[in-house]
């Protein structure tokens, strides 16, 4: 995350800090390659954060999940801010979503966890399972940090 949120891509022109909602997510085409990477990326970023947040901090309520999703995309931001790059509101927004996106999924598959078979529960099944996301997010890194 922190090389993903603090690289600086130099094929990407921008003007200034964005403080308009939406602005920046409507320059954009959706399917382009800038989409994708911009928009997207943004909201797959921070699935894994709502998962493993909601997980950790044991959290009941959708809001639980947005008021520390939210605080943790403020703190990117400014971090990216103070380290000269760009602070955008619209990616606030879509970490958030990417956040709660992480959120439902845990609590769908919470949810499920009695209905599953007892070895989907076990800890050699979720650590596997745990190896494969790391897997892709590293995957999905290294595919907008490298092209």
């Amino acid at each position: 995350l922190f090389q993903v949120v603090t690289f600086e891509d130099q094929t990407i022109y921008v003007t200034g800090n964005n403080l308009v909602p939406f602005k920046e997510i409507m320059r954009y085409q959706i399917g382009s390659r800038l989409f994708i990477k911009n928009v997207i990326g943004n909201i797959v970023l921070f699935i894994p954060y709502g998962i493993f947040a909601s997980l950790y901090a044991k959290l009941d309520k959708p809001w639980q999940a947005l008021c520390i999703i939210f605080f943790a995309s403020v703190t990117v931001e400014t971090t990216q801010l103070l380290i000269g790059r760009v602070f955008d509101i619209d990616d606030i927004l879509l970490n958030c979503i990417g956040g709660i996106l992480g959120y439902g999924l845990y609590r769908a598959l919470d949810h499920l966890g009695d209905a599953l078979p007892k070895a989907f529960k076990s800890t050699w099944f979720l650590n596997i399972m745990s190896i494969i996301l790391v897997g892709l997010f590293i995957g999905y890194i290294w595919m907008v940090v490298v092209e």
